[in-house]
């Protein structure tokens, strides 16, 4: 029988409550870890970790690697409305999206990963829960990925945040609102009402529009 169960003293390795654990580019936020507690964001290298309540170890962290992170409802890798970016790629759960190369794609109502968080890739970080920058309504943009969070970035609840080549709107659309559309670098992926031009075209949906280069009207819409 292992004497830990009778020595009474747990082992100091890697705390999660008030530790950290740095790996790679990314960091290993614990409970109320290094960077930020409660709900910080902590950036390391191209990739930063926030969670509900801290990143890796703790009640609702991630586990970073690398460039990428792997936020979760309570775990690591994708959790309910979590996402999981590996390398330049995420894989979101529930209602996150799956960002690759300099696109997004956005699921259900939001774009990455879940209601109040946001997954990019590559460069990008990992919102949760009152993620780092602006908190539950805000966003964490990071390298060439955006990521809204709860009620959009930049705009608000139909509002979006494009950063670098590829965009991700909340709510019913991205830059006009509801019915709008965001367009971002070389694509932007609109939730809701909105629609998601790609290059120089557009794909229209139910109550927006984006026309294409030479100009196009949707039925309806004119």
């Amino acid at each position: 029988i292992s004497p830990f169960f009778f020595s009474g003293k747990i082992p100091d390795s890697n705390l999660a409550g008030n530790g950290s654990n740095p790996a790679g580019n990314g960091s290993n936020l614990a409970g109320n870890g290094s960077n930020p507690a409660g709900n910080g964001s902590n950036p390391m290298g191209n990739a930063s970790n926030p969670m509900g309540n801290g990143s890796n170890p703790a009640r609702n962290g991630s586990n970073p690697a690398g460039n990428g992170s792997n936020p979760a409802g309570n775990g690591s890798n994708p959790a309910g409305n979590g996402s999981d970016p590996m390398g330049n790629g995420s894989n979101p759960a529930g209602n996150g999206s799956d960002p690759m190369g300099s696109g997004s794609n956005p699921m259900g109502n939001g774009p990455n990963p879940a209601r109040n968080g946001s997954n990019p890739m590559g460069n990008g970080s990992n919102l949760a829960g009152n993620g780092s920058n602006a908190g539950r309504n805000g966003s964490n943009p990071m390298g060439n990925g955006s990521n809204p969070a709860g009620n959009g970035s930049n705009p608000g609840r139909n509002g979006s945040n494009p950063m670098g080549n590829g965009s991700n709107p909340m709510g019913n659309g991205s830059n006009p609102g509801r019915n709008g559309s965001n367009p971002a670098g070389n694509g932007s992926n609109p939730a809701g009402n909105g629609s998601d031009p790609k290059g120089s075209g557009s794909n229209p949906t139910r109550n927006g529009s984006n026309p294409t280069r030479n100009g196009s009207n949707l039925p309806g819409n004119e």
